[in-house]
């Protein structure tokens, strides 16, 4: 996350870039392959002051870093706006679409949200540049849940939606999904708990029905979580 600004992240200075690079070397040396979402979320936290200066500034930043991670082929270059229109996404996309392995949307929905909610707000992204011909990328979530605390079934549901076979049949490119599985706190107080999975029991209510649903065989095998 740039959020010093873009300084060491151009052509005439990578430094930043290339201290990017250095700590993703660190991991593939280990044999990990890693997704490098850098600047996500930029179109949301341009505005909010996270992150300074403009679309611009970020594709400028997306090459430099392209360029110093380039010869190092188990980092993949992932493409992460905030949920937006198909015009914003077009907007910041990198200057050298060669350079983009990966796309995927940041997103958090009211509980309800299923397969339709998740077509409609995904697949206009996927097909216009995980089916294009020029340089086609593969589309996995960057990051989801639901905005507000639902059930474990609003949850499950909505992890559903993004990974059945229908999607899969219309979605071809898309690969996999990444739930935010975390308990968000104001002054140690909670405020939503994302949570689909309790890494510290495997024995409560929402890790039980979670692992049920992921028993039972309704979601596409080639769509990852």
């Amino acid at each position: 996350m740039p959020t010093k600004g873009w300084a060491g992240l151009t052509a005439s200075d990578n430094s930043q870039a290339t201290a990017i690079a250095a700590v993703m070397k660190k991991f593939t040396d280990e044999g990990i392959e890693v997704w490098l979402r850098f600047a996500h979320e930029v179109n949301y936290y341009q505005t909010d002051g996270t992150y300074q200066g403009t679309a611009a500034d970020f594709k400028a930043g997306w090459a430099a870093v392209a360029a110093a991670v380039k010869s190092n082929p188990k980092v993949k270059m992932f493409f992460t706006p905030n949920i937006a229109d198909l015009k914003t996404y077009q907007e910041f996309y990198p200057t050298d679409v060669t350079t983009v392995d990966l796309i995927g949307v940041d997103y958090y929905p009211a509980a309800g949200a299923g397969e339709s909610e998740f077509l409609s707000a995904m697949q206009g992204f996927h097909d216009a540049y995980c089916l294009n011909k020029s340089h086609a990328t593969y589309f996995c979530m960057g990051e989801t849940g639901l905005k507000e605390t639902g059930t474990v079934a609003d949850k499950l549901n909505w992890l559903a939606g993004q990974t059945s076979s229908n999607v899969k049949a219309k979605m071809p490119k898309m690969i996999g999904t990444q739930w935010f599985n975390y308990i968000k706190s104001d002054n140690g107080k909670d405020v939503v708990d994302f949570r689909i999975w309790n890494s510290s029991s495997t024995d409560d209510a929402t890790t039980k029905a979670t692992k049920a649903w992921m028993a039972d065989g309704t979601t596409s095998t080639s769509i990852q979580v």
